[in-house]
């Protein structure tokens, strides 16, 4: 079994059953009130700055708030490296048989 984008979401499925749905219900909710959320901060403290501004602001200019930055850009180099990693079993399909070592 090839991993790959929806290959977590299967074996959810097949360990849950029905009540998985749930899980995306309360999933898309979150996933809401974490948009809405960057959405009243954007509109208060509007710089580009993005996330870093906002722990900035929090936080002030201080080692918390440079640990936090660090960890934020941390968090999105394994996010791409996950997000590469998966779409790339998928890219192999685009490729002759026998010439992708995956």
């Amino acid at each position: 079994m090839e991993p790959g984008y929806f290959l977590f979401s299967g074996q959810l499925l097949r360990f849950t059953g029905n009540a998985v749905y749930i899980s995306f219900i309360i999933a898309e909710v979150v996933a809401l009130l974490n948009a809405y959320s960057y959405a009243k901060l954007g509109v208060r403290y509007q710089s580009a700055g993005g996330p870093v501004e906002f722990i900035l602001k929090g936080f002030g200019d201080g080692v918390l708030s440079g640990g936090l930055n660090l960890l934020l850009w941390v968090s999105y180099v394994f996010a791409l490296a996950l997000y590469s990693k998966g779409f790339s079993f998928y890219a192999v399909t685009f490729l002759p048989p026998g010439s992708a070592q995956v």
